[in-house]
């Protein structure tokens, strides 16, 4: 990576900025506008400036804004401080007066310069080229599509997981209780383009799955029925292992051995459930223990292992369930897909009747006519419209984001800058996908970087570079470098480090001195931190 350089970095091409936190990137941003506007001689109209937030999009519009006067009044013969951006269009620039004149000019019509968010500019795209994008004239934006979201996986409850056999049910509700745990799942699906692994290609489950384990478990009942007090009396002096059947020998005079506890415990189980006191499905967890394939296995060596129908009737129904389970999660992950599908599907029906749209539709519309054959009007357009692109935060960058950016300005003679900080795209903030940030650096012409820190202390900024240089690769993928920084700051360091790694000593707070649970060390940490400020 290059080091950035305000003043003669080329104003051409597909480039990426990397810069972490406090390095300056509005900064940046400010003079790649200013350089935009004096230098490629563009009206601010055809700059396009991309963020994520209506606070952040205010937040740049007033500080571009503020930066350009300055610009003007360098020229003017106002000192320009430690601005050596401004410093060099006063000083260098060829016509001065040409400058002045695109930069009051700049200002006259700064109301109509193309700072949006990603999704108010995918509005702005949509509503200026509706035939191109086959768009509605009149929608109503709506903020928050969850009731209308609720509707659908209620609905996707109702009609296809509600009407599934009683031990599918079962069987789901131990990892999807209520329409609640779906809705999760639901609102991935409405905001990122993905692909669903592993993937199967139809139901898991058929009636003669389901009906195979019921034939099963009704020729367990009848042989239970006549059979069980029999084979109890047969394993209690059967030669087998101590530790899972219990123990033979005799303890107080009396009492019963620990052999005839355990099985009186694993027949009392079955008994139940033969019996109906316990679900159907499934069975309790003493029918693999006393299913013959497992008395084989634990029985001693030189001894004969117990048989009886009893144990082979045990043994078919615990195969039976086997089996059954495994359809039952195929048919689970094919039930996942199938929401996926009919949310997407419904949800956007849904909207169509009503006349809304949400922030997501807007990109999603975008990039649906944009990977149409018919494309190109749309595309000519919005680069007459738009010959820049400055996208802010580009590490919460999507690949549907991406896609967008890249085909719209990803031309020659247009100018697409991203600048973001990789580092951040790993926690997903936003809907960020690493990956996509990757391919974009991957298909950038050029690669720059921020080294600069103008918000912390140099010890600071020197202990962050030891800590992180320690290893090639502290961010797991090779692709993301870690840059050393350097503090612009010249403050002298307070007493004491300025880097300090707090530990969480687990065994002040559990006797055993296991780890520590997620919510007992938030509260712990949430207090050390309080305390400290």
């Amino acid at each position: 990576m290059t080091p950035f350089d305000a003043i003669a970095t080329p104003l051409q091409g597909t480039a990426l900025i990397e810069a972490a936190a406090g390095t300056g990137k509005t900064h940046t941003i400010e003079g790649l506008f200013i350089r935009l506007v004096v230098e490629a001689r563009l009206p601010v109209e055809q700059i396009l400036v991309v963020t994520f937030t209506r606070a952040a999009t205010a937040e740049l519009r007033g500080r571009i804004y503020r930066r350009l006067v300055l610009a003007r009044a360098a020229l003017e013969g106002s000192p320009a401080g430690d601005d050596e951006l401004l410093k060099h269009i006063a000083a260098e620039h060829p016509d001065p007066a040409e400058a002045h004149r695109l930069l009051r000019q700049a200002l006259v019509d700064f109301d109509r310069a193309g700072i949006f968010t990603i999704h108010g500019f995918c509005q702005r795209v949509l509503q200026e080229n509706a035939f191109e994008t086959a768009s509605p004239f009149s929608t109503e934006m709506i903020q928050d599509q969850e009731r209308i979201l609720t509707e659908v996986v209620d609905d996707f409850w109702r009609t296809r997981v509600a009407v599934e056999p009683p031990e599918f049910i079962r069987f789901m509700r131990a990892q999807v209780a209520s329409p609640e745990d779906l809705r999760s799942l639901a609102r991935a699906s409405t905001s990122a383009e993905f692909g669903i692994t592993p993937r199967v290609d139809g139901p898991g489950l058929t009636a003669g799955s389901v009906a195979g384990f019921r034939g099963q478990r009704r020729q367990f009942l009848e042989t239970w029925a006549v059979g069980h007090e029999e084979a109890r009396r047969l394993l209690l002096d059967a030669g087998l292992n101590a530790r899972i059947y219990g123990a033979t020998t005799k303890g107080a005079p009396g009492s019963p051995t620990d052999r005839q506890m355990k099985i009186q415990g694993l027949f009392d189980l079955l008994s139940a459930y033969a019996a109906g006191a316990l679900p159907d499905y499934p069975p309790v967890p003493a029918l693999e223990r006393l299913a013959a394939s497992t008395l084989a296995h634990y029985t001693l060596a030189r001894r004969p292992t117990p048989s009886h129908p009893v144990f082979d009737a045990c043994e078919s129904l615990h195969r039976a369930r086997t089996e059954l389970d495994q359809r039952m999660n195929s048919h689970l992950i094919y039930l996942k897909s199938s929401l996926i599908g009919f949310v997407q599907a419904e949800l956007e029906r849904r909207k169509a009747e009503k006349g809304v749209l949400s922030f997501d539709d807007l990109l999603r519309r975008l990039a649906r006519a944009l990977d149409r054959r018919s494309s190109i009007a749309l595309v000519e357009a919005v680069r007459r419209r738009y010959r820049a692109a400055l996208v802010d935060e580009f590490q919460d960058t999507d690949e549907l984001q991406y896609r967008v950016f890249s085909k719209l300005f990803g031309a020659p003679g247009h100018l697409l800058f991203m600048i973001g900080d990789p580092k951040q795209a790993i926690y997903g903030f936003r809907g960020a996908d690493i990956f996509s940030y990757l391919r974009a650096a991957r298909d950038a012409q050029a690669g720059y970087t921020l080294t600069t820190n103008w918000r912390s202390a140099p010890a600071l900024v020197q202990a962050v570079n030891t800590l992180f240089s320690r290893v090639s690769a502290p961010f797991l993928f090779s692709r993301i470098q870690f840059i050393p920084g350097r503090s612009a700051r010249s403050r002298p360091q307070p007493p004491g480090a300025a880097l300090n790694l707090w530990y969480l000593d687990s065994r002040r707070h559990r006797s055993e001195g296991g780890p520590v649970g997620k919510a007992q060390a938030q509260l712990h940490i949430a207090r050390a931190v309080t305390g400290e400020i």
